[in-house]
């Protein structure tokens, strides 16, 4: 089978007995365009993007893989056929190249994934938005002010207790009809709980589907070459200890939060963030590296670049040069900033069209994308 070497190493051995894992049906899943879209249903339905190689339309299983030790969903894939798997490609979304380094993904904040026809992730959006606009006539129709936005937020929150919002039952495992769309949403759980997750396509000799998966990240951690697992096992107890040390620095509000002129905890922030990712005591000293295809700072500025454009909070200018902005923005990450400098700097940025959201917002999605990069 045809491997690209940067791809989970574990997919050439799906279906191999010896993989550890115990595969169940889950309902079948109908694609009325065969433009299909992974996401996180509960949180980001509304922003999430096809991928850009679409399948024939029809009707097709569901599988998962649960690890035989402990349950957890480790995969999900639609099949499209039983042919030979002969090779994997990453699932590009439509209008978006590869990122430079890791694989494009997908926020799962609630622990649940899911598949889904674009059409019929329309229809639920439109349904969600429907749902939106009958609980602002429901708030206007009882006088609340519209200018002030905490009565309002508490008149909605008890509008939703009345009526509740599309998908608000829905957990891991449901198959979610959509009969106006021709289709179903079909959720999993998301292997641990949340994170961030990359999808890939397997094909045949011809090139054609034979499934689309979704990788949890959980079978690299338990295949492989023994004593390269037992030398990252040492090399991760041995780091253990520096994250236990480093929990109450994390949690610590003044680990995040930097002052607008500079001074203050902004450096010991990025400190705690690069501790995460890269498994403590990485530098050695108190120098930032430098900025490098494969330097913490950039896979930091590659990856919160990605969630920001996942859940709509940056936008790029059309034609902007992504590879461009992430240099750059790993440039400014190595600067030691604050959560102020880090809003500043965004909207000081050419290749910026939008921003959605405010300082604390912005350096949250930066922390917990450090934390989502943190070693098992």
């Amino acid at each position: 089978m045809e491997q690209a070497t940067d791809l989970p190493l574990w997919l050439e051995d799906l279906g191999d007995p010896d993989l550890e894992v115990n595969v169940e049906t889950q309902g079948t899943i109908r694609l009325p365009t065969g433009a299909i879209t992974a996401c996180d249903p509960l949180s980001f339905l509304d922003s999430a993007r096809c991928f850009a190689r679409q399948v024939e339309p029809g009707e097709y299983p569901i599988e998962v893989g649960k690890l035989e030790e402990g349950g957890q969903v480790a995969y999900a894939l639609i099949r499209f056929s039983d042919a030979l798997i002969e090779s994997w490609d990453v699932g590009l979304v439509a209008d978006r190249d590869r990122p430079r380094l890791g694989f494009p993904s997908y926020p799962a904040d609630t622990g649940v994934g899911c598949f889904v026809d674009g059409q019929v992730a329309k229809a639920l959006i439109e349904r969600g938005q429907d749902h939106f606009d009958a609980g602002a006539k429901w708030i206007a129709d009882r006088g609340v002010d519209t200018e002030d936005d905490d009565a309002w937020q508490e008149a909605f929150e008890a509008y939703e207790k009345e009526h509740p919002p599309p998908l608000s039952d829905v957990s891991a495992g449901d198959v979610v009809g959509v009969d106006d769309a021709d289709g179903e949403l079909v959720t999993f759980a998301t292997g641990r709980g949340a994170g961030t997750y990359s999808s890939f396509w397997a094909l045949d000799g011809t090139g054609a589907p034979v499934c689309l998966l979704t990788d949890f990240g959980l079978l690299d951690l338990v295949e492989g070459d023994d004593a390269t697992d037992e030398a990252d096992q040492s090399d991760a107890d041995a780091t253990d200890d520096d994250f236990d040390d480093d929990d109450d620095d994390l949690d610590d509000e003044d680990d995040f939060d930097g002052d607008s002129d500079g001074e203050g905890s902004g450096g010991t922030g990025l400190d705690a963030l690069l501790r995460l990712v890269q498994g403590g005591g990485a530098f050695g000293d108190d120098e930032p590296a430098e900025t490098e295809v494969d330097s913490p700072f950039v896979i930091l500025a590659n990856d919160t670049l990605n969630g920001w454009e996942t859940d709509g909070t940056v936008e790029l200018e059309d034609g902007a040069s992504r590879e461009s902005f992430v240099d750059a923005f790993a440039e400014f990450l190595a600067s030691e900033p604050t959560p102020d400098k880090l809003e500043d700097w965004l909207f000081d940025q050419d290749a910026i069209a939008e921003v959605y959201g405010d300082s604390d917002a912005l350096w949250q999605t930066l922390r917990t994308q450090a934390r989502v990069a943190r070693p098992t």
